[in-house]
This record gives C-alpha cells, structure tokens and sequence, in this order.
C-alpha cells in the first residue's frame, strides 16, 4: 500500500487540481461505450483490415486509463480519468488517420506529421457528447510547458493540468510496451519517471510531480505492476474481440475502474 503521506497527497492533488470537471450522465456514459466499440472493434460488425492495429490502440489507451487511476482520490473522479485514457488515442484510428498506421515497419515522415493531428479528431468524440473539460484534456494531451508540443504549440498555463496528467501516463506506457519482460517494464517505467522529473518546470508543470512520486512508489512497492497492467488490458480486449460479456459487464468505462480497484488493492 501507499504510505500515508503520500496517499493524502494523492488526494490533495485531486480534490485540488481534477476539479471543475463535467459529471459524466449516465447517457454520456452510455454513448462513450459506444464510441469505444465504432473505433477500437469494428470488425465485431464487419470485417475490418485494421483490426491488428485497433487492438494495439485499444490496449495501449487501457493501460494509460489503468495508469492514471494509480493516483488516489475521490472515486467520483475516476470515471474521468478512466475516460481520459481510454479515448486519448482514438483519434489514431479515426477513418482521416489510420491508413498512416503501419505494424512492423518504420512510418515515413508525412505519416508521422499527419498523425500529430490525432489529438483534434479524439477531442472531437468528447465535445459532441457534451464533455467539453474532458476533450481539452484530451486535446492538449501533447503540449508542453515551454511551447515545444504539438498540435497547437499552447504553453504555461494554456495547458490543463488535466492534459499534463494524461501525458504523463502516456508517455511511461508508449515506452514501457515493446518490452515483454517484467523486470525490463518496471526498470523502463522508472527510468521514465526520472526523466519526467528532470523535465519539470521545463516541458510539463511543476505540480505534477505528486502524480510521478505516486507512480514511483506503486512500481517500488510492486516491481511487477506494470506488467500486471498490461495483463488486464490484454485481458479486456480480448473479452472485447470475442464479445465475451455478460449483460451486467459491458461498460469499458466501469470494467477498467473494476479492473484497477482489484489491481491497486492488492499492491
């Protein structure tokens, strides 16, 4: 478990900063889940080429989701941080974009460039279902503090803290997934927070770094929580791809903070 100290920081820092956000209706909720479904499983429909690529999208964004709710706080807001991770990607596999996804081959510098617009497309989703905070998180998602982000070029205080939170969950998960080992994932993990904790003040904002020392703690008390992480997340796509749900468990939203509950319980 978290030491005290740093729980009740946890804490302060969402009933602090995790604030001002839409309360997710149950309808929002619903049409979430919906979204989820059209952009990560088509093919549970129609056959679908991309499929391959989808499901790696899908898990990575699950990962972030199960990333993000290692920071204690209000439950309430755990819908929102599981809505920020597992629809920061979307845009990827929006129709404009995902012909510039390639598996097993390096991408060219014209895919690369267009894919930095992924963020505008996955806000999109959001802002039509009403959820106009939790699109700028998502929209924001890759700018940083001192300008050099992208797409938008924001800086300082332009940039929720919100989206710095989710990119800080993002960044240590892209990093951590080409690595299959269990001890390589944790030392990666780490070694990521310690840049991200060089790059405070500078690239992301200086509050961030209660989140990162959450983060630190979880993978010192338990070097194998990230691949457990990536367990769960393969575990829920392929519930998914099968369609292998009962009529009680078919929210994405509430099987990854199910997911998470068990997984932070027990480290």
């Amino acid at each position: 478990m978290l030491s005290t100290s740093l729980e009740q920081r946890g804490v302060k820092f969402q009933s602090e900063h995790i604030t001002g956000l839409e309360v997710i209706t149950p309808d929002q909720k619903r049409r979430l889940n919906q979204v989820f479904a059209v952009y990560f499983f088509p093919d549970l429909l129609e056959e679908d080429k991309f499929g391959p690529v989808r499901r790696i999208r899908a898990s990575h964004s699950i990962d972030v989701a199960l990333l993000l709710l290692a920071l204690p706080g209000d439950p309430n807001r755990a819908e929102s941080l599981t809505t920020f991770g597992l629809f920061h990607d979307i845009g990827k596999v929006h129709p404009d974009l995902i012909t510039h996804l390639t598996l097993g081959e390096p991408r060219t510098k014209e895919q690369k460039e267009a894919l930095r617009a992924h963020p505008y497309y996955a806000a999109l989703e959001l802002q039509r279902l009403g959820l106009l905070d939790h699109a700028d998180a998502i929209k924001y998602h890759h700018e940083k503090t001192d300008g050099s982000g992208y797409p938008y070029r924001l800086a300082g205080d332009d940039i929720p803290l919100t989206a710095g939170l989710l990119s800080i969950a993002d960044r240590i998960a892209a990093a951590t997934n080409n690595d299959r080992s269990e001890d390589g994932k944790s030392i990666i993990a780490l070694r990521v927070i310690e840049k991200l904790r060089e790059e405070l003040g500078v690239t992301i904002h200086e509050l961030l770094e209660t989140p990162l020392n959450i983060l630190s703690e979880r993978l010192e008390l338990d070097p194998a929580l990230i691949q457990k992480i990536y367990a769960l997340s393969e575990e829920i796509v392929s519930k998914w791809q099968k369609g292998d749900f009962n009529s009680e468990n078919t929210d994405i939203i509430d099987q990854v903070i199910a997911a998470a509950s068990s997984l932070y319980s027990r480290s």
